[in-house]
């Protein structure tokens, strides 16, 4: 699949052109293929925005921060120690009234080279249950035995 493609779905947040724009360098660094793009999604002041793009490969997770000039960085998707997942809901009220209910998530992933080190995705918005297959897809749970297989090694 075409990086366009896999970027389509994020152009509710920006276009395509900045979208490219934001992975650009990043994708320079690896030689190997994107096999998936998986947004960071928050609730801020005036609604949902895009906050970071997590680049899966093979063998690396490249983080980049939207909204900065090019600042990102990669690690071995190896080294996932924990696979830490967090699920709520968040009720918007106008007055005594719920106007808006939006679905949220947080997941860390905290590596093996240091317990300060880690990868976070974020959720907000009302398809949570396909996200979340996306990052499992992407990321599977086994993926801590990887971790263990390499210190083991």
């Amino acid at each position: 699949m075409d990086i366009k493609d896999k970027l389509g779905p994020l152009q509710r947040y920006m276009s395509i052109d900045r979208l490219l724009a934001t992975i650009a360098v990043p994708m320079e660094y690896t030689s190997e293929e994107i096999t998936y793009v998986l947004p960071s999604i928050l609730l801020a002041d005036d609604g949902l925005a895009l906050s970071r793009i997590l680049l899966v490969t093979n063998n690396y997770l490249c983080e980049v921060r939207v909204g900065s000039e090019h600042e990102f960085d990669f690690v071995a998707k190896n080294t996932i120690e924990n696979y830490r997942v967090h699920l709520w809901t968040h009720e918007l009220k106008k007055g005594d009234e719920i106007s808006t209910t939006y679905e949220l998530a947080q997941i860390t992933f905290i590596h093996s080279i240091s317990i300060n080190f880690t990868t976070e995705l974020s959720y907000a918005g009302n398809e949570r249950s396909a996200w979340l297959k996306e990052v499992i897809a992407a990321i599977p749970v086994s993926t801590i035995l990887d971790s263990f297989r390499k210190i083991k090694n």
